[in-house]
């Protein structure tokens, strides 16, 4: 049986030896770090080349992977190399950290889903690449709350000005004119059922990021 014992430390990482091998002892899963029978992975190691032949999963949750040296053989083309050491690791740490600080952030943002729709195109879109929130899905959703919210106020507002149950404007003793509420909900509905038809077109377009609530009177048509 063969001897194990501490080589290297890199930060949390360890490197130990098992016989003629080397065990890099890892609490973060490596993506990069696939076992492949063809154009293998090689792990840079100092000046020395391993070839990374095993993965385990260890007790205590931490990942296990298993290195060869490198075979010395003409046909053996690596299909990528890792240099591992302390800058791969800090680099790796910090790169994790800031994963978990985006997925607790997503998480606090889900709720709001239906607010971020009404926000600019490029906001969505940077909210969606850091922390993978739909911009289309949030804009289908924010295009149907206005309808909800907006239209139906609109529609009633228009009837009652159109049937003459209120004066577009009046005025008062003090020599004021007061305009009509209906009549500016009315304005509001009209401008809000453009927005939507505007918005939507985005969104029936395809766009990656659509429309947010009024953009397209402050931008060009994006083709």
């Amino acid at each position: 049986m063969s001897t194990t014992y501490c080589l290297l430390n890199f930060g949390q990482d360890r490197v130990t030896s098992r016989g003629e091998q080397l065990v890099v002892h890892s609490a973060t899963d490596m993506p990069d770090w696939q076992v492949q029978q063809n154009r293998r992975t090689a792990i840079i190691i100092g000046d020395q080349v391993w070839c990374l032949s095993g993965k385990e999963i260890s007790e205590t949750g931490g990942v296990r992977y298993i290195l060869d040296p490198w075979p010395e053989y003409v046909n053996q083309i690596p299909g990528r190399r890792i240099r591992y050491g302390a800058e791969y690791v800090e680099s790796r740490d910090k790169e994790e950290k800031m994963k978990k600080l985006r997925s607790r952030q997503a998480a606090f943002l889900q709720p709001f889903r239906m607010f971020i729709g009404f926000l600019p195109s490029a906001v969505k879109s940077t909210i969606e690449e850091r922390y993978g929130i739909s911009a289309r899905s949030s804009t289908s959703i924010s295009i149907w709350i206005e309808l909800a919210l907006f239209f139906p106020a609109g529609t009633l507002a228009t009837i009652f000005f159109f049937t003459g149950m209120h004066q577009v404007a009046e005025t008062n003793d003090l020599g004021t004119v007061s305009i009509d509420p209906h009549i500016i909900w009315m304005l509001i509905s009209i401008v809000l059922i453009v927005d939507v038809v505007v918005r939507y077109d985005s969104y029936w377009r395809d766009d990656r990021s659509p429309y947010g609530f009024a953009e397209w009177l402050f931008h060009r048509r994006r083709i």
